[in-house]
């Protein structure tokens, strides 16, 4: 049978043109609507009200077309996770939650960024599954730095990385049972399906959770205290030297196995 034809895009690049297309929707729209919306106003208060209502108009018009583009964008299986944070930053920009024109209360808008950044960590995991590999820790940066400098939410910031630090440590003990540092008993993981997006470049399960860690301890520094801090070093002491035995440990299995 011939063969199947590559895709026209890697993960990353498709992601890129669904994150453009985005703007490009959200641009358009909000233009159209103010070009309807601009006829002459009899006094310059009236002006002044019809702009700022003109403004408001065009942003809501422009907003439901990105999210139009968004929900496209989720349903290809390789969009990556950099689609979601475009899209729960247009949410918060344009949305009245980062002092933008939108009709929005700020609360109902956070909550809606919040909601897209969960649903990019969901996918983000089904994606690195498929693929047999870590999760990639730069969404949790990107999400963290938006709970604790964006929404000044440092509390569910820290939360998100108990969570992922959770998940990494998982990835990182299955090492110990495995013949192969990224699992498989030693045989190599299939390939993932053409249609699910591969993660970034693959990562040890030790490295995805010493950047997870690096990040933690940086948020501490800036929103904790020294006591918080000195705490975490020590949990990031005693989670990277167990992390890096089971390394050590499969890889001298899959050695003797490679000898026997």
């Amino acid at each position: 049978p011939a063969a199947a034809a590559p895709p026209l895009f890697s993960a990353d690049e498709g992601t890129l043109l669904w994150i453009q297309y985005m703007r490009f929707a959200r641009r358009t729209a909000a233009s159209a609507d103010a070009a309807e919306g601009g006829g002459g106003a009899s006094s310059s208060a009236s002006s002044s009200a019809a702009g700022a209502a003109a403004a408001s108009s065009s942003n809501g018009s422009g907003l439901r077309a990105a999210r139009r583009v968004f929900m496209r964008a989720r349903k290809w299986k390789r969009c990556g996770w950099r689609c979601y944070a475009a899209a729960a930053s247009l949410e918060w920009s344009l949305g009245g939650g980062g002092g933008g024109h939108g009709g929005g209360g700020g609360s109902q808008v956070e909550q809606v960024a919040r909601n897209i950044l969960e649903l990019g960590m969901r996918a983000a995991a089904a994606s690195a599954a498929a693929a047999g590999s870590s999760r990639d820790p730069a969404f949790v940066l990107h999400y963290s730095d938006f709970l604790a400098k964006t929404l000044g939410d440092a509390a569910n910031a820290r939360a998100l990385f108990e969570r992922a630090l959770a998940s990494a440590g998982a990835d990182a003990a299955a090492v110990a049972g495995s013949a192969s540092p990224f699992g498989g008993g030693g045989a190599p993981s299939p390939a993932p399906p053409s249609d699910v997006a591969p993660p970034p470049p693959l990562r040890s399960p030790f490295e995805c959770l010493r950047a997870l860690w690096d990040g933690y301890i940086a948020l501490e520094w800036e929103f904790g205290g020294s006591g918080e801090v000195r705490a975490l070093v020590a949990r990031r002491e005693g989670s990277l030297a167990a992390a890096a035995a089971a390394e050590a440990a499969a890889a001298a299995s899959g050695g003797g196995a490679g000898a026997g």
